[in-house]
């Protein structure tokens, strides 16, 4: 009984860490999706005063 027991702690551990890690690698592609949208606003923005100014 005490062997079960123990297995389905540790599925449970085991699920909880993948859940964690998944909210983290979502949370990474956020920040890596924001940052890459934020350079592409300043490569325009400046592109655009460039052309704007010759």
């Amino acid at each position: 009984m005490g062997s079960r027991n123990d297995k389905g702690w540790k599925i449970h551990f085991e699920k909880r860490a993948d859940d964690e890690f998944l909210f983290h690698v979502k949370g990474i592609r956020k920040i890596v999706s924001l940052l890459i949208l934020t350079v592409f606003t300043i490569i325009y923005l400046i592109d655009g005063y460039f052309r704007f100014h010759s």
